[in-house]
């Protein structure tokens, strides 16, 4: 399970490095099996990581990840802004469940901090 929220978050946060990725790979795939829908897959894969990407990743963490602690060590506002507000870039400090501290970055325009819940699975809505 680590290995494919570690995967997930690569997808989701480093959208070109995924595509290249993608199109060596599926390309090495076509180049062995001498089957040209490998590759061609290369592209709606791209396009589905570039819409999707967060979203998954998103999915994979509130399914099977566990809550834990944090303490946000750093919130930076960026100059670009997201529907008229100020996107912020915070680095923070979470405690595993091993006790272990680690550090981590996310910012205000990650889907992975969005609970994919809607309001009736709420035991109490503020």
């Amino acid at each position: 399970m680590v290995l494919i929220s570690k995967i997930l978050f690569f997808t989701s946060h480093h959208g070109f490095y995924t595509v290249i990725l993608l199109f060596l790979i599926l390309g090495g795939l076509t180049y062995l099996t001498k089957r040209i829908w490998f590759f061609i897959l290369a592209i709606p894969l791209s396009i589905l990581n570039g819409f999707c990407g967060q979203f998954l990743n998103a999915w994979f963490l509130n399914k099977y990840g566990v809550e834990s602690t944090a303490i946000i060590t750093s919130d930076e506002e960026t100059n670009s802004t997201l529907n008229d507000m100020y996107i912020h870039d915070y680095e923070a400090v979470v405690k595993k469940q091993d006790g272990k501290y680690v550090s981590t970055f996310f910012s205000t325009t990650s889907a992975t901090i969005i609970l994919l819940k809607t309001p009736s699975e709420f035991q109490e809505w503020k």
